[in-house]
């Protein structure tokens, strides 16, 4: 096969990574990433706490007790009806080789090598509220709220460009957008990071999702796709009261 036809190959058919939910380590979000999310804020961007539209990448972060795997449950408070589940693309950093002698990308801020970075959907549950800035910890950090994936992808010839990221509730698409929304491409917006963040082996970095994310109840299956990939699988439960 001639090296044009590997490429091509490749590129239709990019390597899958599979990587237990155990070896992620900091999942940060990216907020008003999304042209719709910033959008939404209106007027209140120029009102504290905000005072302005943000000049540098606005992130939050999911820990570790969040993290479910793929066909696993996540249970509802027993006081809370509904969930938000806002699917997200995920960039992991999986270094192909040591930087500076460590598994960090610390030395290489300004040079980022998208062969190191793979890529899938998570899909992040989150109780409904007005705001991210500073919100309680229920809010964000509920036990296996954050469905990761079984698998990753290799980073794309395209960059993510054009993509729909679809959610999926009952074997029914409810919602879904577009990548080309995002006010920043997947590359530009993980540069913009990286400008003061370290990267380690492990880490996600997740991107902007518009703001009227499916509700979803108790008994529900959602999934998160894209281009007919079954990303995540997550059943919803309550707890009792």
């Amino acid at each position: 096969m001639a090296l044009r036809d590997k490429v091509a190959a490749t590129a239709m058919n990019p390597p899958v990574h599979t990587l237990a939910s155990s070896a992620l380590q900091t999942v940060y979000g990216s907020l008003m990433h999304h042209r719709a999310e910033l959008a939404a804020l209106g007027d209140a961007v120029n009102e504290p706490p905000y005072n302005s539209p943000p000049n540098a990448p606005v992130l939050y972060i999911k820990p570790a007790n969040t993290f479910c795997a793929f066909g696993q449950t996540m249970c509802l408070p027993a006081t809370q009806l509904q969930v938000l589940a806002r699917t997200c693309v995920g960039l992991i950093y999986q270094p192909n080789r040591l930087v500076d002698g460590i598994n960090t990308a610390q030395g290489a801020i300004k040079n980022i090598v998208l062969q190191d970075w793979q890529y899938a959907l998570l899909c992040d549950f989150t109780l409904p509220h007005s705001s991210f800035y500073r919100p309680p910890l229920r809010y964000n950090a509920l036990d296996g709220s954050l469905a990761v994936p079984q698998s990753w992808l290799a980073w794309p010839v395209d960059g993510l460009r054009g993509e729909r990221i679809e959610t999926w509730v009952n074997g029914e698409l409810v919602h879904s957008y577009q990548t080309l929304d995002w006010l920043l491409s997947a590359q530009d917006q993980l540069q913009a990071v990286s400008e003061f963040i370290a990267w380690e082996a492990g880490d996600v970095l997740m991107l902007g999702c518009p703001p009227d994310a499916p509700r979803v109840k108790a008994g529900d299956v959602v999934e998160a796709r894209m281009s007919g990939q079954v990303f995540t699988r997550t059943t919803i439960m309550q707890e009792a009261a």
